[in-house]
């Protein structure tokens, strides 16, 4: 799993690679359901990365939008 230098606390954001491997989703949808407010991300600047725990998080959730 790639990770960045990036981090909330003390876990580290990995990108969208990381998360294409973890849901078998390809890149261009896993940023149209992040415009979409579906899927969580964390905006850095120009970049989008990912909370592993968030991701898995919304896998277990089934897929749907985080409150």
């Amino acid at each position: 799993m790639n990770v960045t230098t990036l981090a909330i606390g003390q876990r580290p954001l990995t990108d969208a690679d990381a998360v294409e491997a973890r849901t078998g989703l390809k890149r261009w949808r896993i940023y149209e359901l992040v415009r979409q407010g579906i899927l969580p991300a964390v905006h850095c600047g120009r970049r989008i990365k990912f909370d592993p725990d968030r991701i898995e998080e919304w896998i277990r959730e089934g897929g749907r939008p985080l409150g």
